[in-house]
């Protein structure tokens, strides 16, 4: 190994450093000295996470080699331009205006909004948009508009426009924080670069190994063999994992489902005789650095039989395909739906009916983090592992079946996490990491390449969907029967839970008295499925929502008006039995009306012979928790006011925030301060379970929580006089100062209502909901279609929502823009199959800051909920659930192409605009599953099912 010696300036003081210039890049080495701010996530230049000043100019350090370094180059760095105690306008406009939110590509942003200013220091928002698409700077979940606000307000400061102290959040005068814009407690470490996420920690630990994973470079075969012999062979190898190195080597997930034709043991962790899809492991090499287990991973040699590669379930469905998991059949399990009378009589007799095949595609989280965790034995020889997680005590469970071990044998840390959306439910990472463990006997970690995360965790699922929807001559749906068929990849996962969860959500929120469905689930060799925020409403929202309006136009009807005459009445129940209960929907559409007309009026504005513009409408909603939840959390009074302490995961969605402030709120007599609330989080050894951080449950089981402690609290700190004790007066009076409580679903009582679709018996247990609280959505937005080439922007988008009371206007602001950048990555450009084209942060279809429309408008109506203490339901996945088929419609709004198959890629478009132009259908034809839905339906043995416990 040849090394360099050389000199930097960074920061401005010269530093000598020694590098490896062939293979060192200057991420490599900046991170080397201990300046973390710069984080490495795509590690082939397209995220811009590691961005670094270099004379002057951004560069991506992650690709930047040493060897095309000189002496003395001039270095910024994120720590460089501020500190803690003197933060540049900047990072502090970042907190204020809520530029981040998990946090971890914040530097880079800073970093690269530094250069952009340094030149030009009156930008428009327009020229702040061009500078971070041209410099590849990404962000996974602000969806860019508040990172465009935060360097404005900066850029005023700079210009002595403004003072720091005018873009500082202060506390209001009536001392109310609840529905403010508070700013996140992490939010300080974020922006100065001094928070350390994972890999971060890793690095500066002592005695740490690198574990790398050896990974299968086809989609479907039999293994014949695995050659670990050159590997081990190679410098700094210390040893080896395979799939014989775990004792059940099988992923835990049994299934309650009676109909299910496989066993939900269908997923090894290390596979050792057969791949399923692209990227799955085949065991771990161990070395002492993570680039020497990598360059040793790459000479394990894998000889493979190689199989027929099923690229969809319309493939795997096709007569003669071969069983994907022997002995199972790839059509695995269906759920059935009837509600009112037979379709089959009712159809026939509607005024109306409309039909469609729509396809929703495998979707990518897409974070900016890859995977990682890392485990050692803690001062209490525990088996102790910190990983990216959104189910801090589940994880134990799940890795406690792996190795044979209790729950109790292990301790669950959440390191700092750049966004997750719901892939880190699952603990395969964690699981590689304690097995490296337990074979060395010393700490290890394992950290995935970008492309090694993309492929080997799970995905959304895709889903085929064949529907037709009927209405009476006044245009009142009368019958809706669809059939659709999840794409559950190389594993069954989630995928008979999506099945169950997904019968509530199609044709919500309108009132439909007669239905009949089928809800399936089949193999292919693609990624899992596994959750993603909306679980199993992005999927079920696609086809319901092209319906509405295929049915408006079919009855000559406006699409709003068509919707506004179905939207369900409370008390009228939903497809599967449920009842829609507090119900918003009438003022969020009379709310709406005034915008959609201006919508309305302005369609074709701009518009030129070649470039067409379109409106186009989606309504929707999510649920808030579900049956047999429950949450915990601790409280204690001390000498310097309140320790909190829960397992609510922070995934940059807002958890640290949350918690303080209902804290705050529901303690406020007490006249604390928010800075003598203290947050002890995310470890298993010192918080209790919270839950998991996902189906928008968080806020409203953890504000359960918190308001049954303050009732306890309360009036054991209250004297006789009405004051307060102190700790102290708590100590000598023998008080308790720790308090825990618990929550549960079934504290509210609201029902009865059916938990399964009518089709099957089973009740939630008696006068209790199956979803304490629900979120309602309604969008309207504007595209412009090049037809020329079928490219879509979208240009503007507006919604009404109704989450309840707001909590932190910071948080709901953050999750909304996400949801609504997310659902238009959804419609026009992301996908996950082919590791060809959908290997890297751009390749998979991840938009860049000019890709996202600047101008998003929102309306928040605040009902408040009855059964959250200060009125709150679930926000983030409302957001996200169908504002995707807003931008369909649209397009069908703009050209007349109706485009039912996602992405809608230029070219996809193009062939769409063609057919239409030669006068033909562009719309697909029904899918082949290979049995028809009513032949399934009819032949179904009716057998009760329980309700999952957890759900």
């Amino acid at each position: 190994m040849v090394l360099r010696k050389m000199w930097l300036n960074i920061n401005g003081a010269d530093r000598m450093i020694v590098c490896n210039p062939e293979k060192d890049t200057l991420a490599d080495v900046i991170r080397g000295i201990g300046l973390t701010g710069c984080k490495v996530g795509c590690g082939v230049g397209q995220c811009g996470a590691c961005s670094l000043i270099l004379n002057g100019k951004v560069v991506r350090g992650c690709v930047k080699k040493m060897k095309n370094m000189n002496d003395y180059d001039k270095i910024e760095t994120v720590e460089g331009i501020g500190s803690p105690e003197h933060l540049h306008p900047l990072q502090q406009a970042f907190i204020t205006y809520n530029g981040l939110q998990c946090g971890f590509c914040t530097p880079g942003f800073i970093v690269s909004a530094k250069a952009l200013l340094d030149e030009n220091p009156n930008p428009t928002r327009q020229d702040v948009r061009d500078w971070f698409t041209k410099n590849n700077n990404m962000c996974r979940c602000t969806g860019y508009k508040q990172i465009v606000d935060s360097v404005m307000a900066a850029a005023a400061v700079l210009r002595g426009e403004k003072t720091m102290d005018d873009i500082t959040y202060h506390i209001p005068a009536d001392g109310k924080i609840l529905g403010t814009d508070y700013p996140r407690p992490a939010a300080l470490a974020k922006v100065t670069g001094l928070c350390d996420y994972g890999q971060d920690i890793a690095m500066k630990m002592p005695g740490m190994l690198h574990a790398a994973p050896v990974t299968a470079t086809v989609r479907h075969a039999n293994i014949k063999s695995i050659d670990f012999s050159e590997a081990l062979k190679m410098p700094g190898v210390v040893d080896i994992l395979t799939a014989d190195d775990i004792p059940n080597n099988v992923f835990p997930y049994r299934n309650p489902y009676p109909r299910t034709r496989q066993t939900g043991l269908d997923q090894p962790l290390i596979n050792d005789k057969k791949v399923y899809r692209y990227g799955d492991i085949m065991g771990m090499v161990i070395a002492n650095t993570m680039r020497e287990a990598r360059e040793a991973a790459a000479k394990v040699k894998v000889e493979y039989e190689l199989l027929p590669v099923y690229n969809t379930i319309l493939e795997s469905l096709a007569p003669g395909a071969m069983e994907i998991h022997e002995g199972i059949p790839n059509y695995f399990f269906e759920l059935p739906l009837h509600k009112g009378t037979d379709t089959r009589e009712i159809m026939p007799k509607c005024k109306a009916t409309a039909t469609v095949a729509a396809y929703t595609q495998r979707e990518p989280h897409a974070v900016i983090e890859p995977d990682n965790a890392f485990a050692y034995y803690d001062e209490n020889g525990k088996i102790t592992f910190q990983s990216k997680t959104q189910d801090v005590f589940g994880f134990c469970r799940q890795l406690a079946h792996f190795f044979k071990k209790t729950p109790d044998d292990f301790r669950s840390i959440m390191n700092p996490t750049g966004a997750s959306f719901g892939y880190t439910v699952w603990p395969g990472t964690s699981a590689l990491a304690v097995a490296c463990l337990l074979k060395t006997g010393r700490p290890c970690n394992v950290a995935l390449t970008w492309k090694q995360y993309q492929f080997w965790t799970g995905k959304r699922t895709a889903a085929f969907c064949n529907a037709t929807l009927g209405c009476d001559e006044k245009g009142k749906l009368q019958a809706l029967q669809y059939d659709i068929m999840y794409d559950t990849g190389g594993y069954a996962e989630t995928s008979e839970n999506m099945c169950w969860k997904g019968l509530r959500y199609f044709g919500f929120p309108y009132f439909i008295p007669n239905a009949d469905a089928l809800a399936r689930a089949a193999y292919s060799n693609n990624p899992p499925g596994t959750a993603y925020r909306t679980f199993s409403a992005t999927q079920q929202f696609t086809p319901s929502e092209l319906l509405m309006d295929m049915l408006a136009e079919k009855m000559g009807m406006d699409p709003f008006d068509f919707r506004y005459l179905n939207i369900a009445e409370p008390g009228q129940t939903m497809l599967n039995g449920n009842l829609y209960l507090q119900y918003p929907m009438k003022q969020i559409m009379d709310t709406m009306r005034p915008i959609y007309e201006e919508y309305k009026a302005r369609p074709r504005q701009g518009a030129t012979p070649n470039k067409k513009r379109g409106i186009g409408l989606s309504l929707g909603g999510y649920t808030t928790s579900g049956p047999a939840d429950q949450s915990q959390t601790d409280i204690e009074i001390t000498k310097d006011g309140l320790t909190v302490y829960n397992c609510w995961e922070q995934l940059g969605q807002g958890a640290d925030v949350g918690t303080l402030i209902m804290v705050y709120e529901a303690f406020k007599d007490l006249g604390i301060t928010p800075d003598q609330i203290k947050l002890v989080q995310n470890d298993s050894a010192l918080a209790p379970e919270t839950g998991v951080a996902g189906g928008s449950r968080s806020n409203y089981v953890v504000g359960n929580t918190i308001r049954k402690l303050a009732n306890e609290i309360l009036p054991a700190m209250k004297k006789a006089d009405g004051t307060y004790r102190t700790y102290d007066e708590m100590v000598a009076e023998g008080i308790p100062t720790r308090y825990h409580a618990q929550w549960m679903h079934t504290d509210r009582k609201v029902g009865p209502e059916l938990a399964r679709p009518s089709m099957n018996t089973a009740m939630v247990p008696e006068n209790t909901t199956i979803h304490p609280e629900w979120g309602y959505i309604f969008h309207v937005c504007q595209v412009e279609v090049d037809t020329d080439t079928g490219k879509t922007e979208v240009l503007s988008i507006d919604t009404v929502t109704d989450i309840g009371v707001i909590t932190n206007g910071q948080g709901l602001r953050g999750q909304f823009y996400s949801g609504i950048f997310h659902a238009l990555g959804t419609a026009l450009k992301e996908d996950c199959w082919d590791p060809d084209k959908h290997g890297t942060i751009q390749g998979c279809g991840v938009l860049k800051c000019n890709e996202t429309p600047d101008d998003i408008g929102v309306i928040y109506l605040e009902n408040p909920r009855e059964y959250h203490p200060f009125g709150a339901a679930g926000a983030s996945e409302t957001f996200q659930a169908c504002a995707h088929v807003a931008v369909l419609n649209a397009i069908y709004n703009a050209t007349g192409a109706r485009i039912t198959e996602m992405p809608a890629l230029p070219e996809k478009v193009k062939a769409a605009l063609d057919k239409v132009a030669a006068g033909q259908d562009a719309a697909p034809a029904p899918y082949d599953f290979g049995s028809d839905m009513f032949d399934v339906l009819d032949n179904l043995e009716q057998i009760p099912e329980q309700v999952p416990a957890g759900h």
